[in-house]
């Protein structure tokens, strides 16, 4: 959280951020977030950037994928404004992450 909050108060603006300030923040809370998960349930959880997903309706790479030694566990992207657009790209990323797993 104090990386976070660091990062915000040396930031103009979060409005009218581009790619790379908004990556900062992201990467911070899924950090922070793995940490947390890790320490919950004593599994190895790591990010992997850029991440190639494949399924059958989508096929791509995504800005973060979350995983634990086999399984992706958690995808997303950087959207800058229109989040309605990023969350229906997350489903179907989260769709490719699934039938990827499946494969396994």
């Amino acid at each position: 959280m104090e990386d976070i909050i660091l990062k915000l108060s040396n930031v103009e603006t979060m409005t009218d951020a581009n790619e790379a300030t908004r990556c900062e923040f992201i990467s911070s809370i899924l950090h922070a977030s793995i940490a947390i998960a890790k320490k919950l349930t004593s599994q190895d959880i790591f990010i992997v950037l850029q991440k190639d997903i494949s399924g059958e309706d989508a096929t791509g790479r995504v800005d973060y994928a979350i995983k634990s030694l086999e399984d992706l566990l958690c995808i997303t992207e950087g959207k800058p404004r229109n989040i309605k657009i990023g969350y229906a790209q997350n489903l179907t990323q989260l769709e490719s992450a699934f039938q990827t797993n499946k494969k396994k």
